[in-house]
């Protein structure tokens, strides 16, 4: 339904806007095509620029400020960096459903993640 996209849109923005913060960045968010739902998701990103979002974690509101000018879509097979993010979604999924289907992939994909000197998941 829209509604849970939406707010799993927002918390992957918050998300990428505050990783960016912490290594002083910027950022553009490049997206796969999703036809009509695109519009929705600028209009969800203007929104939290001059309104905030609200963070799942402290129910408080944060404005979006490192993701620049707008979100930008295309089909994902015009896009080594979109196919590079499936690939990375498909095993942090089949990590979870079916771990032993991705053998030691996860591990290596890992290392790339968000995390603190303590190896701890950043939000």
């Amino acid at each position: 339904p829209d509604n849970v996209k939406r707010w799993s849109m927002n918390i992957l923005l918050d998300r990428i806007d505050r990783m960016l913060e912490r290594k002083g960045g910027i950022g553009l968010i490049i997206y796969d095509y999703e036809g009509k739902k695109d519009e929705l998701y600028r209009k969800l990103l203007r929104e939290l620029r001059l309104h905030g979002s609200i963070q799942w974690y402290s129910g408080g509101s944060r404005r979006i400020s490192r993701i620049i000018d707008t979100i930008l879509f295309t089909p994902s097979e015009t896009s080594y960096g979109l196919q590079l993010a499936d690939l990375m979604a498909y095993i942090v999924r089949a990590h979870y459903e079916t771990p032993t289907k991705i053998g030691n992939l996860f591990k290596c994909a890992e290392k790339i993640f968000d995390k603190d000197t303590q190896g701890r998941y950043l939000d």
